[in-house]
């Protein structure tokens, strides 16, 4: 429209009028986003039983999206100082942010999924399903597996009859079929979570031509929603839920006897049954593990804000 050399005849610097359409465009975005942290911060704060809470985590993400918004400013601002009408500078603008936010993500997701596929839900349960079938079943005493097992124990102890065991040999078998199960899935969950790494190592090399993907891949791990701790409190739900079945079974076979079905343990024995207790991952341990994202968003920081810095030189 003409402002700037209008500007330029008044003896404004170039620096000047950076400065202050940079901060033109920047002090809402702040103002705003500081408040809305601050406020979400105050109510999780405050919340009972919310679960775990910190500031630290919380003011990291700010500088996150801060960083980011940061970025699209510089963006912003050298396209709209390389175009001649405002409408053009709009649809440039709009046309980049497609590209980064919708159109590179995706790409990068189809990209990593085609390197590195999981297996459809009807996959993963067929297959656990045929490694199950291969071993022994714990609620299967006719099986082939289970007579085996039961021959080894007799030939163990000494003895011709199940009843003549110290213990009840239905509560041995099924703990012996529970750590089967167990190993199967440990199998299969840890090919999900090698397949994971795998996408994971495409993201990041993929990083590059976007700053939504750092920033989100931040973001998501402060705030603990990311595959790595989903995958860490699985890990942690499947090891209290495996000592747990073997707290039971153990507690079944050296109470009852061989047959005893009717068997019920008595209220004192839950008080020796662990809670179970997670911890998520630290922030320390959360930033180190997200060093590459955190390198790239500030490469793009940088690259930005000298960019912008050397266009104005141009004007």
């Amino acid at each position: 429209m003409g402002t700037l050399t209008l500007l330029k005849s008044q003896g404004l610097s170039h620096w000047k009028w950076l400065l202050g359409k940079w901060f033109a465009l920047f002090l809402p975005i702040f103002v705003v986003t500081a408040a809305l942290f601050l406020l979400a911060g105050l109510l999780l704060n405050n919340l009972d039983d919310f679960g775990v809470f910190n500031w630290g985590s919380l003011f990291t993400m700010f500088l996150v999206y801060i960083g980011y918004y940061m970025i699209f400013i510089n963006i912003v601002l050298l396209i709209s100082s390389r175009t001649k009408k405002s409408g053009i500078s709009l649809v440039v603008s709009l046309s980049v942010w497609i590209i980064a936010c919708l159109a590179a993500p995706k790409a990068a997701s189809n990209i990593a999924e085609s390197k590195h596929p999981y297996p459809t839900r009807q996959e993963f349960a067929a297959n656990v399903l045929n490694d199950k079938k291969e071993g022994l079943d714990g609620h299967n005493p006719w099986s082939k597996e289970a007579k085996l097992l039961e021959q080894e124990v007799l030939k163990e102890y000494g003895v011709d009859s199940l009843h003549q065991l110290p213990f009840n040999f239905d509560g041995y078998r099924m703990q012996k079929g529970e750590e089967h199960e167990a190993q199967v899935y440990f199998k299969h969950y840890n090919y999900l979570k090698d397949q994971y790494s795998k996408q994971s190592k495409v993201y990041r090399g993929l990083a590059a031509i976007s700053p939504y993907l750092p920033a989100r891949f931040l973001s998501m791990a402060v705030a603990h929603t990311d595959y790595a701790t989903h995958w860490d409190f699985a890990d942690a739900a499947e090891s209290y839920r495996i000592a747990t079945q073997e707290f039971l079974n153990n507690n079944f076979a050296e109470n009852s006897a061989f047959g005893e079905w009717s068997y019920q343990a008595d209220a004192d024995t839950w008080k020796d049954l662990p809670v179970f207790e997670y911890d998520p991952p630290e922030l320390k341990s959360i930033l180190s593990r997200n060093s590459s994202n955190m390198g790239i968003l500030g490469i793009w920081l940088l690259a930005s804000f000298g960019l912008l810095l050397f266009n104005v030189k141009t004007i």
